[in-house]
């Protein structure tokens, strides 16, 4: 699986968007978290939320959403491993995916600068 952050930009007026149009990462348009499910070489949008921007759940909180609305089929049958940019790799959602998910591995970015337990760096 994947989760990405996936923007579709929009440029002009958009009346009945717009409270959905935002600027992220210097682009303007609708902020989509998606969850894709990879099959072999496939790539399937399985599900979506809107990020809404600043103030709202964040990218990884939507995810985490996405995630507890897994089929328990998907679940309970495959080794899923969830793919992920820095966006997704905190805490909540990595410990969400250990415990919830059974037999699930999460492969994320991890900034750097971000700090172990013991206070180490990553970098370190």
């Amino acid at each position: 699986m994947i989760v990405d952050l996936t923007t579709l930009e929009k440029v002009g007026k958009f009346s009945n968007f717009k409270d959905l149009i935002r600027v992220y990462n210097h682009k303007r348009g609708l902020h989509l978290v998606v969850l894709y499910l990879v099959w072999g070489n496939w790539r399937i949008p399985w599900t979506f939320r809107v990020y809404r921007g600043k103030g709202t759940l964040s990218p990884s909180k939507l995810a985490s959403k996405l995630l507890k609305n897994l089929p328990s089929i998907l679940i309970e049958n495959f080794e899923i491993y969830v793919l992920g940019d820095t966006a997704f790799g905190t805490v909540d959602l990595l410990s969400q995916i250990r415990t919830l998910m059974g037999k699930s591995y999460a492969i994320m970015g991890i900034s750097k600068t971000r700090t172990l337990q013991d206070g180490r760096k990553v970098s370190d």
